[in-house]
C-alpha cells in the first residue's frame, strides 16, 4: 500500500488516480510548512496515536503528539451554522462531526505502513496564505529521495522536482504529474 503524505489535497488525488485505499490519515488535510517540516524530520519518532482534536478559528485541527498541526479545512466550524458543512457526498451534523474526524483519522492510521513518500507543492489555492509553501520551504526538500517537490517556479531544480506547466493547476492534474514521476523513479531502479 502506498504511503503518500502531502501537505494539501494533492496526496488524496494521487490515491484516487491509483484507485487505491488511503494509506495514512493525512488525506484531505492541510499541513502548514513548519508543521510539515516537523513531521518530515521526526516521522520515525512521532506517536501518531497521540492526538488531540481542537477548533482553530473556523477549522478543526488534530494536533499529533503535541508537535504537528493537521487542519481539516473541509470541515468548517460555526456555532451559528446548524447545517452539515462537509462538502461532496456525505452529510455530517455538528453533533457528530468531531467523532467523524477522529474516527476517520484513526481508521486511516491503522493502514499506515511502510516508508512514506512526502509531497510538497507551491500551489497557492490553500485557504490560509501562511500555509503556502514558498520557494525557501520547497528548497528544503529538493534532492531528498523520499520527497517529490512540485513547483511552478523555474528556479527550483533537482532530480525530485516536478514542473507545473501552469500556476495553480487543479490537484488532480498535479497528481497525474506526480504519478508520472513515481513511475519514472520505479523504472530507474
Amino acid at each position: 500500500m502506498m504511503n503518500i503524505i502531502s501537505h494539501n489535497c494533492v496526496g488524496a488525488e494521487v490515491y484516487k488516480l491509483e484507485d487505491c485505499q488511503y494509506g495514512n490519515p493525512f488525506i484531505w488535510c492541510v499541513i502548514p510548512p513548519e508543521d510539515f517540516r516537523v513531521l518530515y524530520d521526526n516521522y520515525e519518532q512521532i506517536d501518531f496515536s497521540n492526538i488531540k482534536l481542537e477548533k482553530d478559528g473556523k477549522y478543526y485541527k488534530i494536533v499529533i503528539d503535541g508537535k504537528v498541526n493537521v487542519f481539516y479545512v473541509h470541515y468548517k466550524y460555526s456555532k451559528e451554522d446548524k447545517t452539515p458543512r462537509r462538502r461532496k457526498n456525505c452529510d455530517i451534523l455538528y453533533d457528530k462531526i468531531e467523532k467523524y474526524i477522529v474516527d476517520k483519522y484513526t481508521s486511516r492510521l491503522k493502514r499506515m505502513s511502510g516508508k512514506p513518500l512526502f509531497i510538497v507543492t507551491d500551489r497557492e489555492y490553500i485557504v490560509n496564505k501562511e500555509w503556502i509553501f514558498g520557494k525557501e520551504d520547497l528548497e528544503k526538500y529538493v534532492g531528498k529521495d523520499d520527497c517529490i517537490v512540485v513547483a511552478y517556479d523555474d528556479s527550483i531544480n533537482g532530480d525530485n522536482v516536478v514542473r507545473m506547466p501552469e500556476k495553480n493547476m487543479q490537484p488532480k492534474d498535479i497528481a497525474a504529474l506526480i504519478l508520472d514521476k513515481i513511475n519514472d523513479k520505479k523504472l530507474e531502479q
